[in-house]
């Protein structure tokens, strides 16, 4: 029996050797940096016979389960076990707010439940060579017949073909549908978090695209900026191509900060092991040269002093590329 209690965001399921290197790994980088929280299981197909128990606690504590249809998602039982189990999970929580959603890379909505002997999705041969018995390749065949009428996104249909895209399409829609269900922030008794992160995202969204827009949000200790500064971040990391919070800049000692422009190193050049730079000053020059080309989103907590945004590149706009906002 599946739970109610959400422990991600999404799960994904998909047949590796199509899309684990390309696909995948795309749409996995980038809902990371809209701060959607999805399992990953690298070893999912090497697990053996059964799926295994991490796979199905994962498949019914995710909110949203992405099945990708790719070329041969139906050549591997271990693919067709997911989708039974993800179903099964969306007939009984559905009320519960648990979602499936289907993406057709590559091939046709009408092509996924035939599974003709020379259809381009699966082929019944190579299905009765996997399943057990007749009744497991009825169980499999009612899956992908039930799938295939569930809304969801086509590579061809929504993004005329083009990976990127159908990308941004799927996290966009994802990050909106789960800031409507997540509940605003977590602060006691905060009041008017929501209004207040929206005026923030308008302050951000005047003037022209590819202006770089600075905004401080000032006041008295505990009356909750870094919750709507946290908030706004939230919302819109999506739409960068680099998002980082720095939290809590003005309580860091001298030494947490190489550490701290570590991190923000790692997001902008999409590297976890970089060259080691001993001194403060060699890191914020690395941490220009790199800002000048991305369009990022960058936080910088609770400053106190001009110096600690000089430290993260972010004291002057023209260190910025056109469209950063910080």
């Amino acid at each position: 029996m599946c739970s109610h209690q959400w422990k991600h965001d999404v799960f994904v399921s998909f047949r590796g050797q199509d899309l684990r290197k390309n696909f995948i790994s795309h749409l996995f980088h980038e809902l990371n940096q809209a701060g959607i929280n999805y399992f990953s299981d690298e070893a999912r197909e090497d697990a053996g016979k059964e799926i295994a128990e991490k796979l199905l606690r994962a498949i019914c504590h995710a909110r949203f389960a992405l099945v990708v249809f790719s070329a041969n998602y139906a050549d591997s039982k271990w693919c067709l076990n997911e989708l039974v189990e993800i179903l099964k999970c969306r007939r009984q929580l559905k009320n519960r707010g648990h979602v499936v959603i289907p993406i057709f890379h590559g091939v046709d909505t009408a092509e996924v439940s035939k599974l003709k002997s020379d259809g381009k999705f699966g082929q019944a041969e190579r299905l009765r060579e996997k399943a057990k018995d007749d009744k497991q390749i009825k169980i499999w065949k009612d899956a992908l017949a039930e799938a295939k009428h569930i809304s969801g996104f086509h590579l061809q249909n929504d993004a005329n073909g083009n990976e990127s895209t159908l990308i941004k399409i799927i996290v966009e829609s994802l990050a909106e549908r789960i800031r409507q269900i997540r509940p605003p922030y977590f602060v006691k008794d905060a009041i008017g978090v929501d209004h207040l992160a929206n005026d923030v995202i308008s302050l951000l969204n005047n003037g022209h695209e590819k202006d770089v827009r600075m905004i401080g949000i000032c006041g008295t200790a505990g009356m909750g900026k870094t919750t709507v500064a946290r908030v706004a971040f939230d919302r819109i990391r999506g739409k960068f191509e680099c998002s980082v919070f720095l939290p809590k800049i003005g309580e860091a000692n001298w030494s947490d900060i190489p550490d701290l422009q570590e991190k923000l190193l790692q997001n902008l050049m999409k590297k976890t092991r970089q060259e080691c730079y001993d001194d403060i000053d060699t890191k914020t020059n690395k941490i220009k040269g790199s800002m000048r080309h991305k369009k990022i989103l960058l936080v910088v907590d609770g400053v106190t002093e001009k110096k600690q945004l000089d430290d993260f590149g972010a004291g002057e706009r023209e260190w910025f590329c056109p469209g950063v906002e910080s």
